[in-house]
């Protein structure tokens, strides 16, 4: 990030950057406050958070979860996390870079210009109007399970090929090619972050 500003520094744009960030997290807090109470009763329940679709969603909600309540904090960091490769593997490396600690994140957002180029883009994209009601918690009601039904035999009897008739090949080799690739690609991403992550440290 290029300060523009005379009077900017780091230590004056890292200090307003986390006052903002906090004053948001109050207000997201209360939003997660509302949707979800822990009771006895909802031991086998599960709790999830609603997803971002855009990534300037998901960037802003990474930005502002840091400064959450602890018992918020823990949750929406999990489901963050989840949602890491949603965004295509050039914006993997970010969000992870954001997701590893706090501190990591600011001198990140600091020293790269990759998120934001100067002080006044940030500034404008995080006091941009952003509605925290939409990612709140809601809760996954365990079902009763299903009886069983006891029969003889499958249910499903199907049909054997006759051993004359012709069989597909035991091995799919562009299954085999396609997971090479992914391997391969999911390689370059991690050389990449430890790239990263090495610059910034």
């Amino acid at each position: 990030m290029k300060f523009i500003q005379s009077s900017s520094d780091s230590q004056s744009v890292s200090g307003e950057m986390r006052k903002i960030l906090k004053q948001q997290a109050c207000c997201w807090s209360k939003v997660l406050r509302i949707d979800v109470v822990v009771t006895p009763t909802t031991r086998n329940d599960l709790t999830f958070l609603r997803r971002a679709r855009t990534w300037k969603d998901y960037i802003r909600l990474c930005l502002v979860h840091w400064y959450l309540p602890e018992e918020a904090f823990a949750l929406v960091h999990w489901e963050l996390e989840q949602q890491m490769n949603k965004f295509g593997t050039e914006n993997s490396y970010k969000a992870h870079l954001l997701l590893n600690s706090e501190p990591e994140m600011i001198l990140y957002l600091l020293e790269s210009s990759q998120m934001f180029r100067n002080e006044r883009e940030f500034f404008g994209f995080v006091l941009s109007k952003f509605d925290f009601s939409k990612y709140h918690f809601f809760v996954l009601r365990a079902r009763k399970p299903k009886r069983t039904v006891r029969r003889r035999g499958y249910n499903d009897q199907g049909s054997r090929r006759l051993p004359h008739e012709q069989h597909e090949a035991k091995y799919d080799y562009s299954f085999t090619e396609e997971q090479n690739r992914i391997e391969e690609e999911r390689k370059r991403q991690s050389d990449a972050l430890e790239l990263a992550r090495g610059w910034n440290a």
